[in-house]
């Protein structure tokens, strides 16, 4: 599959703005899965999936995975960040 046909999805992470903008979905996603009741959509909201495994994938998959078990921990009362 080219990477067109998923771009929209998948967004690059090579610039600032490119890190701000998937910054600003992950959050999104946290936010939306709290005020979300229906539980399977809930679990949608907080799946993520990294396309790529080289360092740029790992990382984001390591941040992601703070952000939920760390950061965000104590920030909600309706999710499981685990």
């Amino acid at each position: 599959m080219c990477k067109d046909n998923w771009e929209e999805f998948a967004p690059g992470l090579k610039t600032v703005e490119d890190a701000i903008e998937m910054r600003r979905r992950i959050f999104t996603a946290f936010e939306a899965a709290e005020k979300e009741t229906d539980s399977e959509k809930r679990r949608a909201w907080l799946t993520f999936v990294i396309v790529g495994g080289g360092p740029t994938g790992v990382e984001l998959a390591g941040a992601i995975a703070e952000l939920a078990n760390q950061t965000l921990k104590e920030d909600f009362r309706n999710i499981d960040t685990s």
